[in-house]
This record gives C-alpha cells, structure tokens and sequence, in this order.
C-alpha cells in the first residue's frame, strides 16, 4: 500500500461516512414505511456508532 497524504485520508473518511449517512436514510425511510417504532431504535443504533466512530 502506498503511503496516502491527510488529505487523502479526509477525504476517504468523508466519503465512507457521506455513504453510510445515505444507508442509514435509505434504511431510516425503509423502516418508517414498515415500523415506525423501529425509528427509535435505529437513531439508538446511531448515537451508537457515533460514539463507536469516535
């Protein structure tokens, strides 16, 4: 593996990150159609990985 610079790996950051914002929406929407106390759950399971990220 090359070396990568900062800002390459800001911008893999940002870019894994803009992508899993966009799973958990599409997941968010999915689940809101079936269940909607599943919300809850999901914004628990975010505040998780937040924290996990971190």
């Amino acid at each position: 593996m090359p070396q990568m610079g900062p800002m390459n790996w800001l911008f893999l950051s940002f870019v894994c990150l803009l992508n899993l914002f966009l799973v958990i929406i599409y997941i968010n929407s999915v689940l809101l159609k079936t269940n909607k106390v599943s919300f809850s759950l999901l914004m628990s399971n975010k505040m998780k990985l937040w924290s996990w990220l971190w």
